[in-house]
């Protein structure tokens, strides 16, 4: 399969729309002799990770704003306040607990 045509399959396929793109694909094939030469010498593992659509796009973006105005303003902005105020905001937008869980792991997903 050619890279246009994998593109426009990956554009139907749920998760990845808009993700995969001719570009990327020519891209990747251009680094991959590349990575397969690190991950043989061991300069980096070969591990995946798999791109994941935010749940909640909005909770992320007032947060978001949230935490750049108190940066601005010189603030050290901290994990524990971090996700004791996407506790307010969530349920300010009426997100249940029980859909989200304010982890370590969500924090470090929210700070990329």
């Amino acid at each position: 399969m050619e890279s246009p045509q994998t593109a426009e399959y990956f554009n139907t396929v749920e998760g990845y729309k808009g993700w995969v793109t001719q570009y990327n694909i020519s891209h990747w094939k251009r680094q991959e002799k590349g990575w397969r030469t690190q991950v043989i010498s061991g300069d980096i593992n070969g591990t995946t990770r798999r791109i994941q659509a935010v749940r909640f796009p909005t909770l992320k973006a007032a947060l978001g704003h949230w935490v750049q105005g108190h940066e601005a303003l010189g603030h050290i902005v901290t994990g524990p306040l971090i996700i004791e105020k996407g506790k307010q905001i969530a349920k300010h937008l009426s997100i249940s607990e029980d859909s989200i869980s304010f982890s370590p792991g969500w924090l470090a997903s929210f700070k990329e």
